[in-house]
């Protein structure tokens, strides 16, 4: 194995920060660094022989980590990431990866509350592992603050295009074929909007669960927003798919988006007082 020798002192801090950030989480990573900043820059030392006399950065790291707490943490991301997977999967192929096992064409609060119960799951692992040290982390950064508005205004869209939905002209005739029919260019495109943003957003989310371990555990803010606007996506994609938009008229249309939004609102609610917590 290549011993990684000639490294600065930047170079040498800089990889062993980024190692213990990962394996000892943002609370623990910065005594350790700091630490190790006053002995990498300590008065005398030759910087030629940093490696030899410190050892290699990336196993100093492994050498501060508590194995069993870094396994806890290995669980949890494993259990958030199965969710973010869910989460996508189900956006883009409007199936849930159990539907084969588990009764799907029912009534859609019983496909919402098998959907949900995971994921509220994931809210609460989220919420508990991330507050449970309170260490002092200063203001929220604007970057954080940045990302949560992102994240915000997509979910304001999809709430908007939710509600227009059931306003528009779902179908039109084709042309030259009587008695076929294909979906309205502006209804289209909001299938595709509810389609694509289910689907990218919690994979957006591990991007803020990685932020959260490694710099600031407020970004698992973002990783719950990223998570909720993806529900929002899927059941607004259940309810449309569920919804006769040939024949159905005004009044029907108006019960179906009652329905949505029963659902959609306290699923708002509940990502945005996670968020919140998280912030605290």
């Amino acid at each position: 194995m290549k011993q990684n020798t000639g490294l600065t002192r930047r170079q040498y801090l800089t990889r062993f920060s980024r190692t213990a950030r990962w394996l000892l989480g943002t609370a623990d990573a910065a005594e350790a660094i700091s630490d190790y900043r006053e002995l990498v820059f300590q008065e005398g030392r030759d910087e030629s022989k940093l490696v030899e006399e410190l050892g290699d950065p990336v196993q100093a790291a492994w050498l501060l980590t508590d194995a069993r707490e870094y396994k806890r943490w290995q669980r949890a991301l494993a259990i958030l990431v199965c969710c973010v997977l869910f989460c996508a999967g189900w956006a883009y192929n409007g199936l849930p990866f159990y539907w084969q096992v588990v009764p799907y064409f029912g009534a859609p609060w019983e496909t919402f509350i098998q959907f949900l119960l995971p994921v509220a799951a994931a809210e609460f692992l989220t919420v508990c592992w991330f507050r449970r040290k309170k260490e002092d982390t200063g203001p929220v950064t604007w970057r954080v603050l940045l990302a949560l508005a992102a994240a915000a205004l997509v979910g304001g869209i999809v709430m908007l295009q939710a509600w227009r939905v059931f306003d528009m002209t779902w179908y039109v005739p084709i042309p030259g074929k009587q008695d076929h029919f294909q979906s309205s260019p502006e209804f289209g495109a909001v299938r595709m909007l509810f389609l694509y943003t289910g689907f990218l957003a919690p994979l957006a989310g591990v991007a803020g669960l990685y932020l959260a371990r490694c710099h600031d555990r407020r970004w698992a803010a973002f990783f719950l927003l990223c998570l909720t606007v993806s529900v929002l996506c899927i059941i607004s994609q259940e309810i449309i798919g569920r919804t006769n938009g040939h024949d159905w008229d005004s009044g029907m249309m108006q019960m179906m988006r009652r329905k949505l939004f029963y659902w959609l609102l306290p699923t708002t609610g509940a990502g945005v007082i996670g968020a919140g917590v998280v912030l605290k």
